[in-house]
């Protein structure tokens, strides 16, 4: 592994963008998608900043937009934008309402 960075004159070695997306996902279950019945779409993908091996990573998930579902009454539309650093992306996910009984 190493041979290859230092074959591409790199100091460090690079995180694929795909692992940092999901990486950055799963730091959100906890607080937005825990409840996802499905994903719907990913859109406005931009990865700007390069995430390499030791560094530490801090995401950030905001909710841009929820709906009622018109075909299933206990499920939701969620749209969140996610960001680190200069790169964002948004999804879209089907999510189990909470129910209003304790």
């Amino acid at each position: 592994m190493m041979n290859m960075v230092k074959a591409q004159n790199l100091d460090k070695l690079l995180v694929v963008s795909p692992f940092t997306i999901a990486l950055m996902v799963g730091m959100s279950v906890s607080d937005i998608s825990q409840k996802t019945v499905a994903n719907l779409g990913w859109t406005d993908i931009k990865m700007t900043h390069p995430l390499y091996v030791g560094d530490t990573l801090y995401a950030e998930s905001e909710v841009m937009e929820k709906r009622e579902s018109k075909s299933r009454p206990d499920e939701g539309i969620v749209t969140v934008k996610d960001h680190w650093q200069e790169s964002r992306w948004s999804r879209s996910s089907i999510i189990l309402k909470i129910s209003s009984d304790p």
